[in-house]
């Protein structure tokens, strides 16, 4: 074998055990556009080892391109099938506490949500989530 060959199978090798133990992710997005202001996106991730997520500012330029937003990670709290009570902050503004509902247990290709302040103070907005492949 020549050293191209060796190099070759030693990447092989390191990708297929960097992979190995790692659970694979179901992963949701949706994002609301606010017209001239900052969209707000929201990406969820679940694994066999649970429920992480992240929330996204996003350009009112570029409202459903999660790549050119600013994305701050959600602090889950609780959860169940069909609620998700978390946290987040966008500084310099104080963290939120939120609370997410679906309309049925996160699964299937596209779910609905709805998104409120913890405390109420606030008009839910709806979020149509989309799995992604």
């Amino acid at each position: 074998m020549n050293s191209k060959t060796i190099a070759l199978a030693a990447t092989l090798v390191l990708v297929g055990c960097s992979s190995v133990g790692t659970p694979s992710a179901d992963r949701w997005r949706a994002s609301v556009d606010n017209g001239d202001k900052p969209g707000i996106g929201i990406e969820l991730l679940q694994t066999p080892n649970g429920l992480s997520g992240f929330m996204y500012l996003l350009d009112p330029n570029k409202p459903n391109d999660f790549g050119a937003g600013v994305r701050r990670p959600m602090e889950i709290h609780d959860s169940t099938e069909r609620e998700i009570r978390f946290s987040v902050q966008f500084p310099p503004g104080p963290r939120e506490d939120m609370l997410l509902r679906f309309a049925r247990p996160l699964s299937g290709a596209h779910i609905r949500g709805e998104l409120q302040s913890v405390d109420g103070k606030d008009d839910p907005r709806v979020y149509e989530f989309v799995r992604m492949r």
